[in-house]
């Protein structure tokens, strides 16, 4: 059966081909992702040794802020294959760089074992990761310990120079690949950052009731100088260096009592008359300070706040939104949605998500997964899950995790972590139809759509009650009537069918996206532009949010900066990364059905793509630089608006000020930029005040519209931020809390970014992929390798006399010198794009023109440890 890969093309390239009838070449060029970096000092396979470079604060390696780096770094010399002189490692026990932080940035790092042997062996990760001021290095502002794979992220709290120091314990820590990044989205800061200290600020932002701890003592505990406790007890006195605190007994829960703060006691520290802080932080900073002492004690068995807890209904306004990372999810006001969310959440709708699967542990999506979930791949060659055939495990295990990726973006939940999906009340119904490498056939693909319809198959038995809606982040440029009939069956059960366009920068027809009733998805980015890898065409509905290509260029400025490039969502453990692809724009879109669905259960696919043709659910989007056909093929009928989506399903979304972009960033020269407010309801949404709090950054505009924001770069800062706040009424009703957005300036210059000197592009034969995983084996040979030739951030690559077949190209580094490339850790790139490898048949003619990007994976954390199921993906090796 035919082959159908994740959002791209399965078995037919868009690239080049020129006729030719002597040997057949493949060419083309891998572009670094700005701001990119590399350690100095890494590891290279063969018997030369590691020359320290960046080891000392008097040698410490500059780096661009922003920036996302690789490196290595090990505590133990050795080989990863004993006897193999072509893969020893060698001892670094510290990597120093030197950069100019901000207040409320962000760093986040991450480690992973060079060699499989050393994974959950005996012999730990044991990194340690620090912040220190180059003022004073025997200060540490922040630091963590990583004893095992895992993402940690330290939080600066100042703006200054810094040392940020990695280092590994000699003689016990294991040769380690990790990444580095300095992100460019800020957290809000509070200006009594000195004085707070050892509390931990992020609490400050928690719900819980001020002035009131829950505290429970170990059964054994007895009465000591300067306490007198117990659960009974009336009282408990504290006696610290600023004073005497007593907290008085206010109730029970369980064997825990429920103490406030007596506020007759003398404070335990005095605020400035013109702080920052309010009324209310002061005395929550009081309550957490009063925990802090007492988790001293060691007869406490736990203490922590009175925490607030809120059901998972419509938000009531924007300030609602509490997941950690969703100032960094550009994409969700851009559609409106911090308005659609206040009537609508996907309450009851099911959302069946045809990929690689997805991840179920995760503690953004597994409240949302549904039991139905079901793994269809039949193609021992393709699943790469290690179990034989369709099972009822529709676990993720691919590379990038796209399955997962995709799925947060429809329906991460509504909490105070990660990020937030747009229907996120809805219920996902994972359906693995995609192996490990993100292809799948269209017999098992067709088996999925049948069986999430609630239609018979060849698989297992289907659904009682048919799926609401049906997301396929995946395509072909090859017809199959067995998969049309298929989504034609679904459809006329009542499911709507999303499917991605395509990544590939061709107006060929791409399948299922034009498949009839389908609704096809585009991609744009940040500025409401194409990305420049989507596809297009007549078959083309709607646009949604998908990411920036490296080509992709405003004004003759790139866009592709590292900031609000990709799409974050979820992937493995509890991870979060940025993808680009059309596939992150579909599920918007599934997302939004998912909202009007839950407001109209019984709206139809047509009903559907005609109010698309009216355009009464997105936004014009009118490039000048293109004809009112190209805009069409581009768009189709614009920038879907999720405001706007739940408005004509029968609800109109209240008023609102909705603020789009989040966050500003001026990169590399860039002075200028548009900030929208918006109101999608029918009343009014006045704007009191709009002011920046610094005196370098204007703002040009009025009322509800757009503002012409401005940077004065001479008198920025190198390194600078700046605070946007808008103040505003709705029906003439001051709103107690302003909008605040987050300005970053980096000068810094992105002239000469690369990943390292030694990127090795090469290419896989199909038939070896299928081989490897129909065997069990971990490692896929390379059929042809070449060293890119790097100018100015651009890798040209050449390869000559290529047989006739089926290929997957990608780039790769090897910074831990174990010939063993693809690795977590190392920088990668696939053609045409990360997240949706395409493959490429290689026939009698010349391949040219095969341009993708390469990069360091930054990945966010809640905290856990890396799960292991990655281990088990084949590797490519080099031949030595």
């Amino acid at each position: 059966s035919l082959l159908l890969g994740a959002c791209g093309g399965g078995g037919s390239g868009s690239s080049e081909a020129a006729s030719n009838t002597g040997p057949v070449s493949v060419s083309g060029a891998v572009v670094v992702a700005r701001y990119s970096g590399v350690d100095k000092d890494l590891e290279s396979a063969g018997s030369a040794g590691i020359v320290t470079q960046n080891n000392s604060f008097n040698d410490a390696q500059a780096i661009t802020n922003p920036v996302t780096l690789g490196g290595y770094i090990s505590g133990n010399v050795g080989e990863y294959s004993p006897g193999n002189t072509f893969t020893a490692y060698d001892q670094d026990l510290s990597d120093i760089y030197e950069v100019r932080l901000i207040e409320g940035q962000q760093i986040g790092f991450s480690a992973f074992y060079a060699s499989d042997a050393d994974f959950n062996a005996s012999t730990p990760v044991d990194i340690d990761i620090r912040l220190i001021p180059t003022s004073n290095t025997s200060l540490v502002d922040a630091s963590e310990t990583l004893t095992a794979e895992q993402t940690v992220t330290l939080d600066v709290t100042r703006t200054d120079d810094y040392f940020i120091q990695i280092s590994a314990q000699s003689g016990a820590s294991a040769p380690t690949l990790y990444s580095l990044s300095l992100s460019q989205s800020l957290t809000q800061s509070l200006s009594e950052q000195d004085a707070l200290g050892a509390i931990d600020l992020r609490m400050l932002s928690r719900e819980f009731v001020p002035g009131e701890l829950i505290v429970a003592y170990k059964e054994a505990a007895s009465n000591t100088t300067g306490s007198a406790r117990s659960n009974g007890r009336e009282s408990v006195s504290r006696s610290t260096d600023s004073g005497s605190r007593a907290l008085l007994r206010k109730g029970s829960v369980g064997k825990a009592g429920l103490y406030r703060l007596n506020s007759d006691a003398t404070s335990l520290m005095s605020f400035d008359t013109d702080s920052n802080l309010s009324a209310e932080q002061q005395q929550k900073w009081q309550t957490l300070a009063m925990m802090t002492e007492l988790e001293k004690d060691p007869e406490v068995d736990y203490v922590e706040p009175n925490f607030l807890y809120r059901a998972f209904a419509p938000i009531a306004s924007p300030s609602d939104i509490a997941d950690a990372r969703y100032s960094q999810q550009w994409n969700m006001p851009m559609l409106g949605l911090p308005a659609a969310w206040q009537v609508a959440t996907g309450a009851g709708v099911r959302v069946a998500v045809i990929d690689t699967g997805i991840h179920p542990s995760h503690l953004d999506l597994n409240d949302n997964i549904s039991n139905e979930g079901y793994d269809f791949v039949s193609i021992t060659d393709l699943e790469g899950d290690l179990q034989s055939g369709p099972d009822a495990d529709p676990t993720d295990t691919g590379t990038t995790y796209h399955g997962s990726h995709v799925s947060g973006i429809i329906a991460a939940e509504g909490n105070t972590i990660g990020v937030r999906g747009v229907a996120y009340d809805a219920s996902l119904v994972p359906l693995r139809a995609l192996g490990v490498e993100g292809v799948g056939s269209t017999a098992d693909i067709a088996n999925a759509v049948s069986y999430a319809a609630g239609l018979s198959n060849s698989v297992t038995t289907p659904l009682a009650t048919p799926v609401d809606i049906i997301n396929m982040s995946l395509g072909s440029q090859d017809i199959s009537i067995t998969l049309q009939s298929a989504i034609a069956a679904a459809q006329a059960q009542g499911v709507i069918v999303v499917a991605a366009a395509g990544n590939e920068s061709t107006s060929a027809l791409t399948y299922p996206a034009a498949y009839p009733g389908v609704i096809g998805v585009s991609s744009i980015n940040e500025r409401k532009k194409r990305s420049g890898f989507s596809n297009y065409g007549s078959y083309v509905d709607v646009a949604a949010p998908g990411g920036t290509a490296p080509s992709d260029e405003d004004n003759g400025t790139s866009l592709f900066d590292g900031f609000q490039d990709g799409i974050l969502s979820t992937v493995f453990a509890n991870e979060y990364s940025q993808l680009i692809g059309t596939s992150m724009a579909a599920p918007h879109v599934a997302g939004i059905i998912a909202l009007m669905r839950e407001l109209d259960p019984t709206m139809t696919a047509s009903e559907f793509l005609g109010y698309l043709s009216a355009g009464s659910i997105t936004d014009d989007i009118n490039d000048p630089g293109f004809t009112s056909q190209q805009n069409a093929d581009f768009f189709g009928a614009g920038l879907i608006n999720a405001a706007k989506a739940v408005d004509v399903a029968g609800t109109p979304p209240p008023d609102t000020l909705v603020v789009f972009p989040g966050s500003l960033g001026f990169i590399d020269g860039n002075s200028s930029a548009t900030l929208s407010l918006s109101n999608p309801g029918s009343g009014s949404v006045t704007i009191d005040s709009i002011s920046a709090n610094q005196s370098w950054l204007s703002l040009t505009g009025s009322g509800v519209g757009d503002y012409l924001v401005e940077v004065n770069l001479p008198s920025a800062g190198a390194i600078d931020s700046a605070v946007i706040t808008i103040s505003y009424s709705i029906n003439g009703v001051p709103q107690a809390n302003p909008i605040e957005v987050d300005v970053f300036v980096s000068k810094s210059s992105s002239v000469g970014d690369t990943v390292g000197s030694d990127l090795r592009v090469y290419l896989v034969r199909w038939q070896d992929i299928e081989n490897a995983l129909n065997s069990g084996q971990d490692i896929i040979e390379i059929y042809a390798e070449v060293g890119g030739v790097l100018n100015q951030g651009v890798y040209s690559f050449n390869f000559s006399d290529i047989p006739e077949g089926l290929y997957v190209l990608e780039a790769s580094t090897d910074n831990d010198g174990d010939n063993l490339l693809f690795d977590l850790g190392e920088a990668k790139g696939v053609y045409p794009v990360l997240s949706a490898p395409q493959l490429i048949q290689v026939g009698t003619s010349d391949v040219r023109n095969l341009n993708f990007d390469v990069s360091y994976q930054s990945f966010l954390s809640s905290g856990s440890s890396v799960g292991p199921d990655h281990h088990d993906l084949p590797r490519r090796r080099l031949t030595p």
